[in-house]
């Protein structure tokens, strides 16, 4: 069984899911927007191996927790190819809108077309 946790976070309140397979332990973030703190506390409450950071596109309130996450568990980020230069462009996204951010790593794998 797959359960999906929606956590609205950040300054956009922009939804953010803990996705857990119940069988196996394993889970993934989608789209780590801020509050990397507690969005670390939500994957350690789940009882979850973190296994990935999945991002659906890099404005800046999809990649604001990743530096948090990244920091407690050396997971893969994956994110699409065509938004490689929007994510390394994040921070200047929240310096125009004012809001807190802390760089994230370059991504770790690329999502293909249709995963």
């Amino acid at each position: 069984m797959v359960t999906v946790q929606t956590l609205t976070v950040g300054a956009f309140q922009e939804n953010c899911y803990l996705v857990v397979d119940s069988r196996s332990g394993k889970a993934v973030i989608v789209d780590p927007g801020g509050e990397g703190e507690r969005l670390v506390e939500a994957v350690d409450k789940s009882g979850a191996t973190l296994e990935a950071v999945w991002i659906t596109h890099a404005h800046v309130d999809h990649v604001g927790a990743i530096a948090s996450i990244k920091q407690r568990w050396n997971v893969p980020v994956y994110l699409h190819p065509l938004d490689r230069r929007l994510y390394e462009a994040a921070g200047r996204q929240a310096q125009v809108y004012g809001v807190q951010f802390e760089e994230p790593p370059p991504p770790d794998r690329e999502f293909a077309d249709g995963q």
